[in-house]
């Protein structure tokens, strides 16, 4: 029987100019933000920190996180054999943070092959797959933020 959802973060990582970081994805298929599971009594914002650091070479200074959402974002994983899981999907806690204009990711294995500096407007040009309707809300949720 599998496991209730993994406890994960997702990144939304902004430049000055509004614009946030997605990557194309091998190893899980379609576009995503930058997100990972939390480690054993690891706290949300440490795994930020850390999962953008071993996915992106990109360090996180703690005062450049500005924005985490008050609820949880979820979503099943797919009935794919890639998917493979002891849980049933991922729910995450959602930050957003300021990086630097000239922040440059770089991919570390095979969760990204491919970055995009993408506007919000942009999204519907991106297969997100089973993980669009969690991503929209973080974004919608981020965006009543900013305004």
């Amino acid at each position: 029987m599998k496991k209730p959802y993994r406890q994960a973060i997702m990144g939304i990582l902004l430049k000055s100019d509004g614009s946030f970081l997605i990557g194309s994805s091998p190893r899980d298929g379609g576009y995503k933000f930058p997100q990972g599971g939390l480690e054993l009594y690891e706290k949300p914002e440490d795994g930020l920190i850390r999962e953008v650091l071993e996915e992106l070479a990109i360090e996180i200074a703690r005062d450049k996180i500005f924005f985490r959402m008050e609820k949880t974002v979820k979503y099943p994983y797919p009935n794919l054999e890639k998917y493979a899981s002891e849980f049933i999907g991922q729910e995450m806690f959602v930050f957003g943070v300021r990086l630097e204009d000239d922040a440059l990711p770089v991919a570390q294995d095979d969760e990204f092959d491919q970055f995009h500096w993408i506007q919000f407007h942009e999204m519907t040009n991106y297969d997100f797959q089973h993980r669009t309707n969690a991503y929209n809300t973080a974004i919608q949720e981020l965006l009543k933020f900013l305004a």
